[in-house]
């Protein structure tokens, strides 16, 4: 049961919009400083996105419930470890991504052997997985911002749109 869509996902696919309508500016001048940095802001405002997003999903008792995943309690020391764990969720939404520079999995064993063995390690890879499989649901039931494409689960950007 979904309320309809999300207002942040909605500023953010109009944001990305923005920015690739820059981006098609910029090239039309061969302004390649200006597209430089235009893809640094494009990455940031990504990385900023689903970091302040995925706050929203998770807190100290639970990840919240999304369309179609229900809501997963968390045990007391992954609520004690809560940065660490929305760390993974958000290693899972970056490494989904269609310009990553591995596969999931990969991310996943490079990422977590930042962290020493024990608890910080297991809330990393809990957080992953949880985020991997809340998103594997969303695009399995067809949400809007996310789609099976054929090698991976990728967000869907919709192309700028010109002024007629």
């Amino acid at each position: 049961m979904n309320a309809g869509p999300d207002p942040a996902i909605a500023h953010y696919a109009t944001a990305m919009q923005a920015i690739d309508s820059l981006r098609t500016m910029l090239l039309q001048r061969d302004d390649a400083p200006a597209l430089a940095l235009l893809e640094t802001a494009r990455e940031h405002i990504e990385q900023g996105f689903w970091l302040a997003h995925l706050r929203v999903l998770s807190n100290v008792r639970e990840i919240a419930a999304t369309p179609y995943c229900r809501r997963i309690p968390l045990t007391p020391s992954q609520g004690r470890n809560l940065d660490l764990l929305r760390r993974g969720m958000h290693e899972a939404q970056c490494s989904l991504e269609p310009d990553g520079l591995s596969a999931p999995w990969n991310a996943l064993f490079l990422a977590r052997q930042r962290f020493s063995a024990g608890m910080a390690r297991t809330c990393f890879e809990t957080g992953y997985l949880i985020r991997f499989f809340q998103l594997l649901q969303e695009a399995r039931h067809g949400v809007s911002h996310w789609s099976l494409g054929e090698r991976c689960i990728k967000p869907v950007r919709h192309p700028p749109r010109h002024p007629a």
